[in-house]
């Protein structure tokens, strides 16, 4: 079960890990973006969720490693987080993510060279277990975590779908066209020093 925790908490698209950053001088700025932007940003933010996802589904951990903001490995290693995504199998005989309907796009705050924005989307995560035992034992577990009215479970397969709002902030380095992503968790961002505290305030 402590396996299975650390992996709900690991999973692609689950990569983060938060923030407790004493802010820098340095302020930052709120820019509000157009219709036009925003389409193009929700456009290029669902082309990326979808490339992460079927990285992660098909076990393509560099793909989807390579997405997420590296100041996170500053943290916890890369390696470690690769280890951790391979023990899957040893818990799930399947494991599959699903992402759909990117909105609520935040505007961008630019700070210290670096873009952040936040976005929300609906996610579904279905998992398959190797035999009855494990699924009876993990489906309350799930049920605790997620709410009951967010899973579906399917005896006859031993799989459990979990349907959940879930939500991304989006980094843009500075010389960079390619934005890098950490699923917000508020309970992990007093944990590391990943994203600067103003910039969290900003994004709730």
């Amino acid at each position: 079960m402590k396996k299975l925790l650390l992996i709900l908490l690991c999973l692609p698209t689950i990569f983060s890990c938060g923030d407790n950053s004493k802010d820098k001088k340095e302020k930052l700025k709120v820019v509000q973006i157009t219709n036009v932007e925003k389409n193009d940003l929700i456009e290029q933010f669902t082309k990326d969720l979808e490339k992460n996802m079927e990285a992660s589904n098909n076990k393509n951990w560099d793909v989807a490693l390579d997405m997420t903001y590296p100041k996170l490995f500053n943290y916890v290693a890369r390696v470690e987080l690769e280890e951790a995504f391979e023990s899957i199998s040893d818990v799930f005989k399947d494991f599959q993510l699903k992402a759909s309907n990117i909105r609520d796009l935040y505007p961008i705050i630019n700070y210290n060279g670096l873009q952040f924005t936040r976005f929300f989307y609906d996610s579904e995560i279905i998992f398959t277990f190797y035999n009855t035992d494990d699924f009876n034992k993990t489906l309350p577990a799930l049920k605790d975590e997620y709410g009951e009215n967010n899973i579906k479970y399917f005896r006859n397969t031993n799989s459990i779908t979990v349907n959940i709002k879930s939500s991304m902030i989006a980094i843009l380095q500075e010389k960079s066209s390619e934005w890098k992503y950490l699923e917000w968790k508020e309970d992990l961002f007093n944990q590391f020093d990943v994203i600067p505290t103003s910039i969290l305030e900003q994004l709730k």
